[in-house]
């Protein structure tokens, strides 16, 4: 039967990429997220303002 030699294997640090600007997002950028989202995600309605089961 053949033995195997396992080898130790020390990874080595990553360094963490630095982090984006404080402004992320341009104005209009935001705007068009908000905008696909609001038409993608849908809203959520409290217990007591359904009206009906297809709300």
């Amino acid at each position: 039967m053949p033995t195997h030699t396992v080898s130790i294997y020390t990874p080595k640090d990553v360094p963490i990429p630095p982090s984006p600007s404080a402004t992320y997002f341009s104005e209009v950028q935001w705007k068009t997220l908000y905008a696909l989202a609001g038409a993608v995600v849908p809203s959520i309605h409290a217990a007591a303002t359904v009206k009906s089961s297809n709300n």
